[in-house]
């Protein structure tokens, strides 16, 4: 009767191991938010779906925010704007050579740094506002990330996990729980 008994450890060990495998399955994949008697269920829908639309919105938001920064170069804030005035810090940090040099009024040496600070400035703002915008256009960037939005898709995603994760997976937690459930059956039939 105890060795009956003792079984139930590997059957049951075995169970939960594949139950936490295929929750682990559901945690990641599972397409539509869940509600049980009005209550939202954590974690749906799945990580992977989620962050996966989060980060496709990310991307789509960064590039729209970066065009209109690009479009208005009137502008005095947001990132390119900062990006211009680090390069045209860095620049007067480059020719502060200028300082030394004797026999020039302040005035002048002033001018010429602002000048070469500016045409610096200058030169990354084209590059950034001008030249980058036309090559997106040139390349249809936009339209290439909607195709790989399109490509990666959470199914195509799901496929790969079940071929390449999800079987080894399951395999690993039998295996597990097997092993798991024949040593507390020992020990169990030991202290017994």
């Amino acid at each position: 009767m105890h060795f009956l008994l003792s079984l139930l450890f590997v059957v049951v060990n075995i169970a939960l191991a594949m139950f936490l495998a295929y929750l682990s399955k559901w945690v990641l994949f599972n397409p539509k938010p869940k509600k049980f008697l009005g209550w939202h269920i954590p974690l749906t829908p799945g990580f992977i779906v989620s962050k996966r639309n989060q980060i496709f919105a990310r991307i789509y938001d960064t590039l729209q925010d970066y065009l209109n920064q690009a479009e208005n170069p009137d502008l005095r804030e947001g990132y390119l704007y900062e990006w211009e005035e680090q390069v045209r810090l860095s620049a007067l940090e480059q020719v502060s050579f200028i300082d030394k040099v004797p026999l020039l009024p302040a005035g002048c040496k002033r001018k010429i740094k602002n000048a070469m600070a500016n045409s610096a400035k200058n030169t990354v703002s084209f590059i950034l506002r001008r030249t980058v915008p036309q090559l997106m256009e040139k390349f249809q960037l936009e339209h290439k990330l909607e195709q790989l939005d399109a490509k990666i898709s959470s199914e195509v995603i799901y496929g790969y996990f079940r071929q390449y994760i999800y079987k080894p997976l399951l395999i690993a937690a039998a295996v597990a729980g097997l092993l798991i459930g024949v040593i507390n059956m020992v020990l169990y039939l030991i202290l017994v």
